[in-house]
């Protein structure tokens, strides 16, 4: 029934109900994270951090009144719903959908909501990338969160698409939504970097001892700002776990430049000793994908006869790519510590993925392990 010109002719009026702003405090919502690796949490979100999130994203976007995002996220994942309250502050308009896309139907839902922007995970970027060369052609920008955009994606699209703009964000649930950025006109100079927090967020490293890291130490990310989480649901354990240095423990391991940019290397939980010396999965990771010989790289640690533990990547070769293992080793030759040197190569048909992008490491572990014992 449409009551948009009022009530039905003989019908009672109909009283709406007053409608009070919610405290800043009240709680908002409860997310899940995505147990990319681990168990899901529920991360209660307030209404004051979700709102300041997003008014500090505002600040960093170039969103007109005439734009129109475009984000194929689903709304369980706290970059939806900060892409849905950012705009929902701007004048511009939100075309969102949760429908799982490939990149052909990627391409025709950006054209068919005439989107000038679209809000992302790498993945899209790298479909941005191997799409024909008149798809994507109403785009002013993309903005990138979830995973870690590879080095070797900007400039792929930097050079195929010049006048497109590139943010790229670091997020995290437990902050609401975004907490660093990178600007368009910095990839040039600081590609590989999620640059600097949000206005009003901040940020400290600490290392194992948990001293405040200096220079380009790398030391865990501890994230601070209005968008907190109030903790987790029902686990004050993992919550009085996270909290510390008045801000959020995010697990993510990086390291700020001469300039102050953030530079992430992995997780705490992805690192793992090779002969004595630590290795981050992330940092092979990107150098796999940096090679473009493969579609699609994860990396495991495993156990070797000769050495113990040594990196393994899983990879998605591509039709197109024209993969071997001796032009790959010897680009990463040039680009990776020894003993950051994968010793296995395994082929699959798919890296798993959360729907915000990252891999999925639980979900990857098990497939190793069946591909182990098979």
């Amino acid at each position: 029934m449409n009551f948009l010109d009022g009530p039905p002719a003989g019908s009672a009026e109909i009283i709406l109900p007053t409608i009070k702003p919610p405290a800043p405090d009240s709680l908002s919502t409860i997310l899940f994270t995505s147990g990319s690796t681990g168990q899901p949490k529920g991360v209660r979100l307030s209404d004051g951090g979700l709102l300041a999130n997003a008014r500090a994203t505002l600040q960093c976007l170039d969103l007109r009144p005439d734009d129109v995002l475009f984000a194929p996220i689903a709304f369980r994942f706290v970059s939806a719903l900060s892409h849905f309250v950012t705009v929902m502050l701007s004048d511009a308009t939100l075309a969102a959908t949760e429908a799982p896309l490939l990149p052909n139907s990627l391409a025709a839902s950006v054209e068919s909501n005439g989107a000038t922007c679209l809000g992302g995970s790498p993945i899209h970027a790298r479909w941005l990338v191997e799409a024909e060369a008149d798809a994507f052609t109403t785009l002013r920008w993309i903005m990138s969160s979830g995973d870690n955009l590879g080095s070797a994606t900007i400039a792929s699209l930097a050079t195929l698409r010049p006048g497109l703009g590139i943010y790229t964000f670091y997020g995290l649930t437990e902050l609401a939504g975004r907490f660093c950025w990178l600007a368009p006109q910095e990839q040039a100079t600081h590609m590989g970097s999620v640059g600097r927090p949000i206005p009003g967020f901040s940020l400290v490293l600490v290392d194992d001892d948990n001293t405040p890291c200096l220079g380009n130490q790398i030391g865990e990310v501890i994230a601070r700002g209005p968008g907190l989480m109030q903790g987790y649901c029902g686990d004050t354990q993992a919550t009085d776990k996270a909290i510390g240095f008045g801000g959020f423990r995010t697990g993510d391991l990086g390291y700020l430049d001469d300039d102050g940019l953030l530079h992430l290397v992995g997780r705490k939980d992805d690192v793992f000793k090779v002969m004595g010396l630590k290795a981050h999965a992330m940092t092979i990771q990107d150098a796999v994908m940096a090679s473009g010989l493969v579609e699609d790289a994860a990396v495991l640690p495993f156990e070797d006869d000769r050495i113990g533990t040594a990196p393994c990547v899983y990879l998605v070769e591509g039709p197109t790519k024209g993969y071997s293992k001796g032009a790959m080793m010897r680009h990463l030759r040039s680009a990776l510590p020894n003993h950051m040197l994968p010793r296995k190569f395994i082929a699959v048909g798919a890296i798993p993925r959360t729907s915000s992008g990252k891999v999925d490491r639980t979900a990857l572990r098990d497939l190793a392990q069946s591909l182990e014992e098979s």
